[in-house]
């Protein structure tokens, strides 16, 4: 844990999450304090693993990954009846969430997602995948992939509807 201290001072968003561990300890916010550790170890196992220093892209790949496993996990709580844990872990989602960057409104996603449909040729429109891998370029962290996911089949829904629907 050492070494992410002293790295800190190169990555702006490590280094809110070293001082927020801090105030967190000094202010004994014992549900902050632990999401921070469960943080703050993640990024250090994902700089082991890729033996160098985290930009803030790695490091918010790494937020949304621990936030996508917290939704899991109220998703299963929820359908377990399990309410005191899935309101736990949508606290500690709420943590997590406050060091990830804004995320995208359904409306300008949904823009989003029609410009970059429209700019593909016919044949890539066709191939969900294709279209996929070029939204997610654009559009990781911005938003969830799930959704991303459905209003992308929507959208190609919609176009080839409007396709047919053109034809005699």
């Amino acid at each position: 844990m050492t070494e992410m201290v002293v790295r800190a001072d190169k990555n702006m968003l490590l280094q809110k999450l070293q001082s927020d561990l801090n105030i967190a300890l000094k202010s004994k916010d014992a549900l902050r304090l632990s999401v921070l550790r469960m943080i703050l170890s993640a990024l250090n196992y994902e700089q082991i693993e890729k033996q160098h220093d985290l930009n803030e892209e790695e490091i918010i790949a790494v937020l949304l990954r621990d936030a996508k496993k917290h939704r899991e996990s109220i998703d299963s709580f929820k359908k377990a009846n399990r309410e005191d844990l899935w309101k736990k872990e949508e606290l500690e989602l709420a943590i997590i969430q406050t060091y990830l960057p804004a995320q995208m409104s359904a409306g300008d996603l949904k823009t989003e997602i029609g410009n970059i449909v429209s700019a593909l040729s016919l044949e890539d429109k066709q191939n969900f995948g294709k279209v996929m891998s070029m939204v997610m370029v654009k559009l990781k962290g911005k938003a969830d992939g799930a959704l991303i996911s459905g209003m992308v089949k929507e959208e190609l829904q919609h176009r080839k509807d409007a396709e047919t629907s053109l034809r005699p």
